[in-house]
């Protein structure tokens, strides 16, 4: 399928953050452009690196959850995340899976991509063992159906609970919209998002992003936890159809 944005158009490229080996996250072509044209450092989980060596990456490093690597200013912590691995039939769960906190220090700025997971207690155990990330980049969408997704992927309402457990400031949403990997309608998960953080008066944080936009962090606030606390999210009365 198309790339959401064309290999020609991307900036500067030093750095590559890798969550796991799953074709939506991991793209040969991509990895072997971005390559050829920046030779950047590639931070994989274990057992990752051997594939995108194959590929013609030079710079790789692999990283266990809780380890990190310092560099160009930003301390790279390898984090948990609860999803699965898998390129083949044969190899499920062979090569980790993780998320990745960010310590700016330059700008006192710590971010957080939680790559693909479902809800699960690392996000509080991440909070407690570096701090409350002051963005956190969270996927919203595939999860239906869920007796199939809920182990590897969140539900609107769960990223919300996620967000909480985070104590982030800011919620960028990621995964939905662009590839079609679930029952539910592509634009469903962001609809069900701004509802459930509007209805816990969490709107004015959430910051969704069209593809090639940039979000600007002026100023930092202190975050205040919704009613409910982490993982006790509960969704507001749908607005559409269901």
């Amino acid at each position: 399928p198309p790339l959401p944005i064309g290999l020609e158009d991307l900036p500067e490229v030093s750095i590559v953050l890798i969550s796991h080996d799953h074709y939506d996250h991991l793209d040969k072509d991509s990895i072997t452009h971005i390559q050829e044209r920046f030779d950047p450092l590639f931070l994989t989980p274990l057992g990752v690196a051997r594939t995108i060596r194959r590929w013609g990456a030079h710079n790789v490093l692999e990283l266990d959850w809780w380890q990190f690597v310092d560099t160009d200013g930003i301390r790279f912590h390898c984090t948990p995340a609860k999803h699965f691995s898998g390129r083949r039939l044969t190899n499920r769960d062979d090569t980790l899976w993780v998320s990745w906190f960010l310590e700016v220090k330059s700008e006192r700025l710590n971010i957080y991509y939680a790559g693909d997971s479902a809800y699960a207690s690392h996000f509080e155990e991440i909070r407690e063992r570096l701090g409350a990330p002051d963005v956190a980049l969270i996927p919203i969408g595939a999860y239906l159906p869920r007796w199939f997704m809920e182990a590897v992927h969140m539900e609107p309402a769960q990223a919300v609970a996620a967000f909480q457990a985070l104590c982030a400031d800011y919620f960028i949403p990621i995964h939905w919209g662009t590839f079609d990997l679930a029952d539910e309608p592509l634009n469903e998960p962001i609809e069900l998002l701004e509802q459930y953080m509007a209805y816990h008066g969490l709107s004015s944080r959430l910051h969704p992003l069209a593809i090639g936009e940039s979000f600007a962090l002026e100023g930092k606030e202190v975050y205040e936890k919704a009613s409910g606390g982490p993982g006790n999210v509960s969704p507001p009365p749908l607005t559409k159809d269901s």
